[in-house]
């Protein structure tokens, strides 16, 4: 705003007609002092009168004076404003005239020039001290404000005329334009091909606009358009093209900017400034950014959302295949130019890593969170049958279409639908357990193999085991743990594993191989085993199971040529040559278990004929018994062996010897028979019946039965004890109910006080009393109206029949009907009702068989079993004697061994003429299972019924975790074998006859004792 200043007054002088060209302001003296005391037009002459201008002079005033009406008037001092030719003032365009003329005489003062928009505002003004005649240029200064318009211009010179009177002239205002404004410049781009504002780099020069606008000012003159950093391939400067201009000061400018002035794939705005100059030089500027877009979006980082799996190598792992499951992968998505467009943004799934049905493209889950990520859902179910890393590559493209395609340089997403590779587990069958040479003496071949290299582990051995595992993907160990399934055909029992430090693998991602070892315990981990060849082996599988991180599992069983995978387990613990033939069945030694065998052979007079086998086979101590031995031994409960010699040649006539062999004490290799008894005219062919010592009273006693006699008359029933030596303590004889003859007894067994003999009309009971037969009981033969049954072996005795204790004999015919006959004590018989007898029990009607029968029958409280002539096993009740089965083994086989089928039914072992030993279920379903073939028995040769001892089966903690017996079968090759049985045998007891040997562990001798001391 321009400066007040006083008002200017203006006197104007009324002169004469004379004078009628100058105006004046006269003072009341009709004087003037200064051009201010003249009107407008009129200047103060020299001698103060007002003047103006008129007419023409010749020659032409010279400066200091007028021409008034033709003449050349002196004048004090006069000033004229003379401007630029456009009138214009401002800050750019400042300088201007003044015209001074002065009087000679006249001293000028300092010369002033004001431009004011109006009598309060002053903008701007310029002083000259000292000026000169005639033109005098100044600059104007002090500029005010910004302001554009009109102005006007007074110049003002004071002075003292020759007279020396001061005085001020001051020219005519002159108009003027004055402009210190800058213009306004507004910069604007046109849409042209842009999207979203931003170019491409391809394609013709960019336009930019910029609109002048400098109100009401001078007018826009030019612009340019600078960039803030100069191209590296265009100018830095482009001029501008007027378009366009109208009134009140606006124009249009146009710029074209090629568009190499952007980076090749970049993105950055280009900063620039347009430079607007009006007329009166003031400068404006707007600035603005050129948005060229030459790159595509910038793909950074993949990250997994989903927690995965830690992995062996360190990774995060996911199931693959059909329990595959969605994987959330997150990747880092920017673009600075014309923005990325979502419908472009995808994951590209490597071909190579996924199956060929899979779908490779998997777009971005929509919308785009707005974070700079993007989202991709990926089911690992694409990836099945492999483990690995699944590679992709992300694509987006921004609005412009500029495509980017991001692979990671490593990959993230890594999928596991491959089990671990297992190795087949290895048996050590040389580090079995225990050592090799507590199980099987020297000398003897043994179920384990060659002590050098065996290659199968016997029924209670333990054993280590060892596989190895490696997984290239996800790997081994926690949290999964691997394991082993030891499986037979009958069971499978499942365990867990040590492991041993890892190997290197050829695994890319480093994982290891595991090694694995375990324990293989065949009582605890294997309780069931079944034959798998004729020779007594059996495979149990051992199927190692290896479980990746992820679940993944291996079960990796036997292979069809490698000799891994499985343990050969051997039911035969060992077996041995015999010098000669059995004499006869063998019997258990009591004492602790396992006990040893003893088995008399038929070896000639003056050799080893008995032998004691311990349960590795060796010959614990062995006996020569003078003469032969004839049929089964016998064991009592003190542990004496009991033998019988048949029918010898005694000087001339017959006579059988009764040996006794006591059992040695341990360490001593040979047993000493004690004094033999010899009996004149009998043959002692039977095995003794044995019966305990009584305490205080009675020692151990045997008696024994003849199976030959010279004279009708003589004894039949002979008792034997010893001390020293043997001594015949009674003899007595049994004479059977049919008074036409006299027929031999077939043998003898007992229960207490009493002895049954069996003959050719059944049997006789015999009460014994200490030393001496008889006693209360007297001679009870069994006696029936309606047969006569002949009978080869004695009965078994039972002492429960229904809900009243009795003793109930239990035979089987040998000729007649073929039966078996289960027997009651009656007090008057069939044929004599004033004796009593044995007869057959209430209600009991068994069938007839197919052939006779040898051997005494057997039972366990619910059925029957006796083998026949022919070879046929049958099974009766032991309630009503009715047939509840029959297996066959022709031409002949043993008597059946009852085994312990606790808590289910009981099964049979019999040995068949063949050499195969068969374990039979019992009734309903008779299953026949081979578990080994020995040798062969000669034709008309009926095999031995085996010896059963029980063999716990114990943890390595010595816990009874399964009860096995052990089978100890004289073959027809000579050899006897010791079988490894899953059923120990059933005791002996007051309802149960299990065997027909003759031992104390399960005699058929009640009065032995029901199981071994």
């Amino acid at each position: 705003m321009g400066l007040p200043r006083e008002n200017w007054p203006v006197a104007c002088v009324a002169l004469t007609f004379a004078l009628a060209l100058f105006g004046c302001s006269p003072t009341l003296r009709g004087r003037c002092t200064s051009d201010v005391d003249c009107r407008d037009g009129a200047v103060c002459a020299a001698g103060g009168i007002c003047i103006s201008a008129s007419g023409t002079c010749a020659p032409a005033c010279v400066l200091g004076q007028l021409c008034s009406s033709g003449s050349c008037t002196p004048l004090n001092a006069s000033v004229a404003v003379r401007l630029p030719a456009n009138a214009l003032l401002g800050p750019q365009r400042p300088q201007l005239a003044v015209q001074v003329a002065a009087a000679p005489g006249v001293t000028a003062g300092t010369l002033v020039v004001e431009v004011a928009r109006d009598a309060t505002h002053l903008e701007a003004m310029a002083a000259l001290a000292s000026p000169q005649q005639g033109l005098n240029t100044l600059t104007l200064g002090g500029f005010d404000g910004n302001y554009a318009g009109p102005v006007t211009v007074l110049a003002t010179l004071p002075f003292i005329d020759a007279a020396g009177n001061a005085g001020k002239a001051q020219s005519l205002a002159v108009a003027a334009l004055y402009d210190s404004q800058a213009p306004l410049v507004t910069v604007f781009v046109p849409p042209q091909d842009s999207v979203g504002g931003w170019f491409p780099r391809a394609g013709p020069d960019l336009e930019i606009r910029a609109q002048v606008d400098d109100q009401g000012g001078s007018g826009p003159a030019s612009a340019s358009l600078t960039f803030s950093t100069c191209p590296p391939s265009s100018a830095c400067t482009v001029p501008g093209t007027l378009l366009s201009s109208a009134a009140q000061g606006m124009a249009i400018f146009s710029f074209l900017v090629p568009r190499a002035v952007q980076r090749v794939a970049f993105e950055v705005p280009i900063a620039f400034t347009v430079r607007a100059v009006d007329q009166a030089g003031n400068a404006g500027t707007g600035v603005g950014a050129l948005q060229i877009d030459d790159k595509a979006p910038a793909i950074g980082s993949a990250t997994l959302v989903t927690k995965g799996t830690l992995g062996e190598d360190g990774k995060a792992w996911f199931r693959g295949g059909p329990s595959g499951l969605s994987v959330e992968i997150s990747v880092t998505l920017s673009d600075s130019g014309a923005g990325v467009d979502p419908s472009t943004v995808a994951l590209l799934l490597n071909p190579a890593d996924v199956d060929p049905t899979a779908t490779l493209r998997i777009p971005a889950t929509l919308p785009l969170p707005g974070d700079g990520t993007a989202h991709f859902t990926v089911s690992t179910t694409v990836a099945s049958g492999r483990e690995g890393p699944v590679h992709f590559s992300v694509v987006a493209q921004d609005k412009l279409q500029h495509l980017q395609n991001f692979t990671p340089g490593s990959a993230i997403l890594f999928v596991d639908d491959l089990a671990p590779t297992v190795r087949l587990a290895h048996v050590d069958y040389a580090g079995a357990q225990p050592p090799f040479s507590s199980v099987c003496a020297v000398g003897v071949l043994c179920g384990r193999g060659p002590s050098t290299t065996p290659d199968h582990l016997l029924r209670d051995d333990s054993a280590t085991v060892t596989f190895d595992a490696f997984d290239c993907g996800a790997g081994l160990g926690a949290p999964a743990q691997p394991g082993f399934t030891a499986m037979t055909s009958a069971m499978s029992v499942n365990g867990t594993v040590n492991e041993t430090p890892t190997s290197a693998s050829t695994c890319t991602s480093g994982n290891a191989v595991h090694h694995y070892n375990f324990q293989l315990r065949l009582p605890e981990h294997v309780p069931a085993l079944d034959p798998s060849d004729l020779s007594g082996n059996t495979v149990v599988q051992l199927i190692a199971h290896s479980i990746d991180r992820l679940g993944n599992q291996t079960d990796q069983g036997p292979g069809t040529s490698s000799t891994d995978g499985f343990a050969r387990v051997s039911l035969v613990r060992w077996h041995t040559q015999l010098a000669h033939l059995p004499s006869g069945a063998g019997a258990l030694l009591p004492g602790a278990s396992p006990r040893r065998l003893v088995l008399g052979t038929a070896g000639p007079s003056g050799t080893a004929n008995l032998f004691a086998y311990g349960p590795d086979g060796s010959v614990s101590f062995q006996a020569t018994v003078v003469p032969a031995i004839a049929g089964d031994l016998a064991v009592g409960p003190s542990g004496t062996i009991y033998a019988v010699s048949g029918a010898q040649t005694c000087g001339g006539t017959t006579c059988s010897t009764f040996n006794w062999i006591p059992t040695p004490a341990n360490g001593t290799t040979t047993a000493t028979p004690l004094a033999p008894c010899t009996v004149s005219g009998i043959g002692l062919s039977a095995p003794p019946s044995i019966f305990p010592a009584v305490a205080g009273t009675t020692p151990e006693r045997a008696v024994a039965v003849a199976t030959f006699r010279n004279n009708p008359s003589s004894d039949n029933v002979y008792l034997f004890d010893s001390g020293t030596k043997c001594t015949r303590q009674a003899s007595t004889l049994i004479i059977q109910n049919s008074a036409s003859s006299i027929g031999e007894l077939t043998g003898v067994s007992g229960s207490a006080s009493n002895l049954f003999a069996s003959h050719s009309d059944g049997f006789t009971s015999l009460g014994l009393s200490g030393v001496n037969f008889g006693g209360p009981q007297t001679q009870i033969q069994y006696d029936s109206a309606s047969d006569v049954p002949a009978t080869k072996a004695p009965p078994a005795l039972s002492f429960t029949q229904g809900t009243s204790p009795v003793l109930q004999p239990i035979f089987a015919s040998a000729a007649s009907d073929q039966r078996v006959r289960a027997t009651t004590q009656q007090l008057a018989c069939p044929s004599n009702p004033g004796m009593p007898c044995w007869t057959l029990a209430n209600g009991f009607l068994a069938p007839a068989a197919a052939a006779g029968f040898s051997s005494t029958p057997v039972f366990d409280g619910v059925s029957i079993y006796a083998t026949d002539d022919l070879g046929g096993v049958s099974a009766w009740s032991q309630i009503s004697g009715a047939l509840q089965g029959k297996i066959a083994y022709p031409p002949a086989a043993s008597a059946p061994v009852i085994l312990d089928g606790a808590p289910s039914a009981n099964p049979l072992l019999v040995v068949a003429a063949d050499g195969k030993v068969h374990l039979v279920a019992p009734h309903p379903s008779g299953a026949d299972q081979v578990l080994v073939q020995v040798g062969a028995f000669m034709s008309a040769v009926t095999p031995l019924p085996p010896a059963v001892d029980r063999r716990d089966l114990r943890s390595l903690a010595g816990a009874v975790i399964a009860l096995g017996g052990v089978a100890y079968v004289a073959d027809g090759a000579g050899f006897i074998w010791a079988l490894q049985l899953p059923k120990p045998p059933l005791p002996a007891s007051d309802t149960a006859w299990p065997r027909p040997g003759r031992d104390s562990c399960n005699s058929r001798n009640l009065a032995a004792g029901s199981s071994c001391p």
